[in-house]
């Protein structure tokens, strides 16, 4: 990478710096939801390699952060905690029967509602950076915007 780097006539400092900023922005994306799954750490952990990243910036990237805030990036909404009364939505194909998250979050008190409306606390997305109808809708409502490895890991998190 550096040697491409020189070829375009990028010196080597700058190349570093603009590696971390790189791996960083990533890292970043990565946490964006509160969590890091299997699969973003496998592409932390090759896109360190790729870069020449040492193992100390690969620890520090799983280290729990808040995204940086830039312009170009709003400021990210922390997934609220979800009560028993509250209403979460549910988007995408799930890794498990929709009925069965309906009925488990049931259990728990929380309402699964079929559209987003600002009554909505939380939208549960299998994928959380789609902007298709539902999660278009919650960012323009201010509403977070989970993976559905956060409905596991929060709010299924010991539930039967």
């Amino acid at each position: 990478m550096l040697a491409l780097a020189a070829d375009l006539g990028i010196d080597r400092q700058t190349a570093l710096r603009l590696h971390h900023e790189y791996f960083d922005a990533v890292a970043d994306a990565a946490w964006e939801d509160g969590i890091v799954t299997e699969s973003e750490r496998a592409d932390l952990v090759l896109l360190a390699g790729l870069l020449g990243m040492d193992d100390t910036v690969l620890v520090a990237a799983f280290e729990p952060r808040l995204p940086r805030e830039s312009p170009a990036r709003a400021t990210p909404t922390l997934a609220p905690a979800v009560r028993h009364g509250d209403l979460v939505c549910l988007t995408g194909d799930m890794q498990i029967a929709r009925e069965d998250i309906v009925a488990r979050l049931g259990r728990l008190g929380i309402g699964v509602h079929p559209g987003v409306t600002k009554k909505v606390k939380l939208l549960i997305a299998a994928d959380p950076d789609s902007l298709p109808g539902k999660a278009k809708k919650a960012r323009d409502y201010g509403i977070p915007v989970v993976s559905e490895d956060y409905l596991f890991t929060h709010l299924l998190k010991g539930e039967k």
